[in-house]
C-alpha cells in the first residue's frame, strides 16, 4: 500500500515537473516582452500577453502606457523595431483560434 502511495506521489510530481518544463518557453518570452515593453514603449500596467507565428514570431503586450492610454507593444521574437499601437484603432477578434490585430 505505500509503495502504490509512493508510486502516486513521484507521478504527481513527474506531472508537474512536465507541465513547468512545457510551459517555461512562453513564461520567458513573456517576461522579456513586457520588460522590453517596459524599457522602450512605457509599459506601466499589463492586460494581455498574445504571441503570432506569421514568417516570423512576433510578441504583442496589452496594457497602459505612462500617459494612460490603452497600447499594444509588438517586440519581434529575433529583435527589430518595436511597435506602440493605440488599442483604440485596433482589435484582438475572440472568436480567432490565433489571436492577431486588425485595424478597428
Amino acid at each position: 500500500m505505500l509503495t502504490l502511495l509512493g508510486i502516486i506521489i513521484v507521478l504527481i510530481l513527474v506531472g508537474f515537473g512536465g507541465i513547468h518544463h512545457a510551459t517555461s518557453p512562453v513564461t520567458k518570452a513573456k517576461a522579456q516582452s513586457v520588460s522590453i515593453a517596459r524599457k522602450y514603449a512605457g509599459l506601466k500596467t499589463t492586460d494581455g500577453f498574445y504571441w503570432t507565428n506569421l514568417d516570423d514570431t512576433y510578441y504583442t503586450v496589452a496594457g497602459q502606457n505612462a500617459q494612460n492610454q490603452s497600447v499594444y507593444i509588438i517586440v519581434p521574437q529575433k529583435g527589430g523595431n518595436v511597435r506602440v499601437l493605440q488599442q483604440k484603432k485596433w482589435l484582438i477578434p475572440k472568436s480567432s483560434s490565433q489571436p492577431s490585430l486588425v485595424q478597428a
